[in-house]
């Protein structure tokens, strides 16, 4: 045994002192927009990727076969210019140089699991999509609105009559079509925007064969968390066009100061200068409260309050619109224009999402103009609102009766492609199949037009869990609209579909890549950016891991989808599992758990709970730990680990009691774990075990026991557990050696001895909207960053609420006090205090009349006492004294007291002879 021991390491050091011997090879290929890079041959992947420069990627990765080397030399596309490679690495690595030909190339590099892949992906980051310019005259589908609707004039005898109406097409006309401009039935593939690939233009390669699917990995994704993307509704409002196309308005001059004033306003109106017109509008309106005028200065007065809620969202604007326009339908009952106000407010309300008041109108609509050519359009509006209120039999019933009283129109086309609409609101999702499947029998070549059914429908397959049909039909979906907003949540969940059903995850990750660099502002792509992530994190240095965990908190605090919290928990968690930070994941698990006792989710928390309570387990035990095992065992062994069911737990338990020496403890723990484990086999407890479980195989524990008996001498009963084992095709390569090592051990009594053998397994990214809108969220940006530590990204977000001031929008005065507050402790964190001062001073100036700031005014004067600069110090902390917090002025007033009495003292002091020459001879001795 000595010899053998001397053998092995001999050989070890002999291997020390020789280069590494080539294990990796690779391939560079051209998928799509994308260069692959894909390396194979090992178990772990030690590897290191940095950017050196704009146009310069080097990737150090363990010593590559010289085949594969020449054909990354010899590989260049639009991407990568060149190849090098330097053998001569630090730890026997290689560094191999990939040259950009572009600045705007970037890399992406992920593991794969089974087989044990590292991929590295190149590809050009997508630049801003403009909108492109509208063709002169227009098209079918981006056509020039009529600029007037009406025309209200003033008569002589005062009152307004109509004048040329020209003729306004229901706003379904405008709905998006399949025509191109020459009446084609198959419109054009955009190429310079949307998901369009001119090498795989049927998108083939999302498409998944049946033989492809894997059980286990379906298996698998039922403890995972996937968020319900919203239902894809086609606009019914037609409020924008209404506002566009607004009626016109002509005031006949006088020679009267109400006239001219009248006229005044309208001038106004008309040149846009709207936040005058309202100052002037409030002085005509209590000067001339009965004014012959009033029917149109106020139609223009409700135009511009609606404007400004759109444009604004502000309650208040929305309420005084909603008032003049309900005012003018009920004062003017034969007015030109009442058809166009009742328009207006029943669509505004439907925005608002205020359904019972879009009911309500539209009905009096309904009854007013009976026979107007907007009643389809109106009837779709009143479903809409019957849908928000959950009243789905009426919503039904409206389209239904558009079928029946316009059946051969394009309303009643589209009516067809909505009643799946309302199943799959509620959650009917065989009845929205059914619906949508009916509507695309019988209206085919509508398909093109409506893309609510093949979206919709692949999401109620998806949560049917007839994942095969649900990728096919979003397949469909990014077929016939390559440029729909909705491409963002449909390839996300390709990818998504695509992991469920067992693909490589070279596909899955290229479906979440290209969501996410074709719609990179999209949510659905930001919920791709965070599976991407989260994957990514094995390989992660401390702070790109940080970096993550920031952007993926940052995406959900901004991402309006239901169950987003729960998510990123899991995502985050999930990430950290990948990394081997089993304790972390499992304290962010366990508190969320806790936390939110009525999620629907908690199976898929409580599944990762034990997951990393074994995860963590059988790291301690791989790593020798088994006084660590034992212990953290007892942490939760009466808690999550009670009556789990687990077969893996006690079998690490096990391991640790055979290597610290209670070998009569393990042998009872293997033996349970055994019976346990051998009743399963063959069913499909088994195959969940398998899959959710460190599932140890029979041969392996019958091996453990053989280990544990031989160590307690019974060789016989060691003898037959092993026999059991026979070939031992359930053992791992390493369990084979130990098997052919306890047979040499127990066959020394015969002389019988079997050589070992060895065997090698493989494994596996605006706003673009009014900036003082988004000043609270950098506030707590700013917040977030100084709690982190990071004071001058604080500082940067905390100058953004600053900058955004001064606008039309109003910053709540809470959010600018907070924020110069936060500012000065950023720059009091970064040493430059004066700054820190500066603002506080403008805080203080701003906002001490409405805050209590007493403690940053004490703040500001001990920095300023800090300084030496006690002047300044006593000018801010006298101004404490006699308020609430007088107590502060006294503290202040003794520090300074203090400082003078000290400076007083060593100004005496220094009039002493001898206590000069005493200070002189400490300060040469110093």
């Amino acid at each position: 045994m000595t010899a053998i021991l001397g053998l092995f390491s001999m050989t070890a050091l002999a291997q020390s002192q020789t280069p590494r011997k080539p294990q990796v090879s690779a391939e560079l290929t051209r998928m799509g927009d994308t260069a692959h890079l894909e390396f194979k041959g090992l178990k772990n992947w030690q590897y290191d990727v940095q950017k050196q420069g704009p146009k310069k990627v080097v990737l150090t990765i363990p010593p590559v076969d010289t085949a594969s080397l020449t054909r990354l030399q010899g590989f260049s596309d639009s991407l990568i210019q060149g190849v090098e490679v330097n053998k001569q690495a630090a730890d026997g690595n290689y560094q191999i140089s990939f040259q950009l030909t572009q600045p705007d190339v970037e890399s992406f590099d992920y593991l794969t699991d089974d087989p044990s892949r590292l991929i590295l992906d190149f590809y050009r980051k997508a630049a801003p999509v403009a909108k492109p310019a509208a063709p002169k005259g227009g098209t079918a589908a981006n056509k020039p609105a009529p600029k007037k609707t009406a025309s209200v004039k003033e008569t002589p005898e005062g009152e307004y009559k109509e004048l040329a109406k020209p003729e306004r097409k229901p706003a379904g006309d405008e709905f998006l079509t399949g025509e191109d401009d020459a009446g084609g039935k198959n419109p054009p593939v955009s190429l310079q925007s949307g998901i369009f690939d001119g090498g795989d233009d049927n998108y083939s390669r999302f498409h998944i064969k049946d033989y492809e699917i894997r059980e286990e990995a379906i298996i698998s994704s039922r403890h995972n968390v996937y968020l319900p993307f919203p239902i894809l509704k086609m606009k019914v409002s037609q409020l924008d066009q209404l506002m566009e196309q607004t009626p016109e308005y002509i005031i006949n001059p006088k020679d009267n100061r109400e006239n001219k004033e009248a006229r005044l306003l309208l001038t106004l109106f008309e040149r846009k200068r709207y936040a005058v017109f309202l100052k002037t509008y409030e002085y005509f309106i209590n000067k001339y409260p009965d004014s012959e005028y009033n029917e149109i200065v106020k139609s223009l007065a409700a135009h511009v309050y609606l404007s400004r809620w759109k444009k604004e969202g502000k309650a208040t604007d929305f309420e005084q619109a909603r008032a003049i326009y309900l005012e003018q339908i009920q004062k003017f009952p034969g007015s030109p224009i009442r058809e166009h106000n009742y328009m207006v407010i029943g669509f505004a309300q439907m925005e608002r999402g205020d359904a019972l008041a879009t009911l309500q109108t539209f009905q009096g609509f309904i009854k007013n103009y009976p026979t107007s050519p907007d009643i389809p359009q109106v009837r779709k509006a009143l479903a809409e609102a019957y849908l928000i209120l959950r009243k789905y039999d009426e919503a039904t019933a409206e389209y239904e009766s558009i079928i029946k009283d316009f059946p051969k129109s394009t309303h009643a086309q589209e009516a067809r492609y909505r009643l799946g609409d309302v199943n799959f609101t509620k959650a009917d999702f065989s009845g929205a199949i059914r619906s949508y499947e009916t509507a695309l029998k019988d209206l085919p070549a509508q398909e093109r037009v409506y893309p609510n059914a093949d979206f919709n429908m692949a999401e109620a397959r998806f949560w049917q869990k007839d994942f095969k049909k649900s990728l096919d039909g979003y397949i469909q979906f990014v077929n016939l609209y390559p440029n729909h907003d909705f491409g963002g949540y449909a390839l996300t969940r390709i990818g998504e579909l695509l992991e469920i059903l067992g693909a490589d995850q070279r596909r899955v990750m290229g479906a979440f890549l290209e969501s996410y660099f074709r719609f990179p502002t999209h949510p659905g792509a930001k919920v791709a950016r965070i599976r991407m992530l989260s994957r990514q994190m094995r390989g992660m240095k401390t702070k790109e891991l940080k970096k993550a965990l920031e952007e993926i908190e940052e995406i959900a605090q901004n991402l309006d989808l239901r169950g987003m919290k729960e998510f990123t928990t899991l995502m985050v968690s999930e990430g950290l599992t990948h990394r081997g930070e089993y304790k972390p994941a499992l304290e962010s698990l366990i508190s969320y758990y806790q936390k939110n006792p009525t999620s629907a989710n908690l199976d898929s928390f409580k599944s990762r709970i034990l997951r990393n309570i074994a995860n963590e387990l059988q790291d301690e035990v791989q790593k020798g730990r088994f006084m660590d095992v034992l212990e953290f065992y007892s942490q939760y062994s009466e808690t999550w680990l009670k009556n789990s069911g687990r077969i893996d737990v006690p079998f690490f338990i096990g391991g640790a009691y055979e290597h610290a020496g209670a070998f009569s403890e393990a042998e009872k723990i293997y033996r349970a774990a055994l019976e346990q484990r051998t009743r399963i086999v063959g069913t499909h407890e088994e195959k969940e075990k398998a899959v959710q479980e460190h599932l140890p195989s029979v041969d392996t524990l019958n091996l453990r026991l053989a280990a544990s008996l031989v160590q307690d001498r019974d060789y016989i009963g060691a003898f037959q557990h092993l026999k059991v084992i026979g070939a031992g095709q359930g053992l791992s390569p390493a369990e084979t050696i130990e098997r052919v090592q306890l047979s040499a051990i127990i066959a020394e009594q015969k002389n019988d001895h079997v050589r070992a053998r060895e065997a090698l397994q493989e494994l596996a990214k605006k706003w673009q909207g009014d900036p003082a809108l988004m000043a609270p969220v950098h506030l707590k940006l700013a917040q977030t960053f100084l709690k982190l530590g990071d004071a001058k990204t604080a500082e940067a977000h905390a100058d953004k609420v600053l900058q955004a001031e001064g606008g039309e929008v109003v910053i709540a005065d809470k959010v600018i006090a907070d924020t110069l507050n936060v500012k000065a402790e950023a720059l009091v964190a970064q040493k430059r205090e004066l700054g820190a001062v500066e603002s506080y001073l403008k805080l203080l100036e701003r906002f001490e009349a409405k805050l209590p700031l007493s403690s940053v005014r004490y703040k500001v004067g001990q920095i300023l006492f800090d300084r030496g600069d006690f002047k300044g110090a006593n000018e801010i902390w006298q101004r404490l004294e006699g308020t609430p917090n007088d107590f502060l002025w006294k503290v202040g007033k003794e520090k300074l007291e203090n400082a003078k009495w000290q400076d007083d003292y060593n100004k005496y002091t220094g009039r002493i002879p001898a206590m000069v020459t005493e200070k002189n001879q400490q300060e040469k001795k110093r």
